[in-house]
């Protein structure tokens, strides 16, 4: 199955939110689904150790400049 994820924010940057955003995106894609994630550019930190839920096969991260939409939500 080929999956489009929407997020706000998105691992290595982000908070809570993004990395729940990848864990459902990491076991997805070890499920054997390919799984493209759109999120912003946006985050108000990095967190290096993140890299390792997003560095699986079947997992494509398109990042775009755009607001930090999470923020709007809070």
């Amino acid at each position: 199955m080929k999956l489009l994820v929407l997020a706000p924010v998105f691992p290595p940057r982000g908070g809570p939110g993004a990395i729940r955003y990848a864990h459902l995106c990491h076991w997805w894609a070890k499920a054997g689904h390919t799984v493209d994630v759109v999120p912003t550019r946006a985050g108000r930190h990095r967190d290096e150790r993140l890299l390792e839920l997003v560095d699986v096969a079947g997992l494509n991260i398109y990042r775009v400049e755009g607001p930090n939409v999470g923020a709007w939500l809070g």
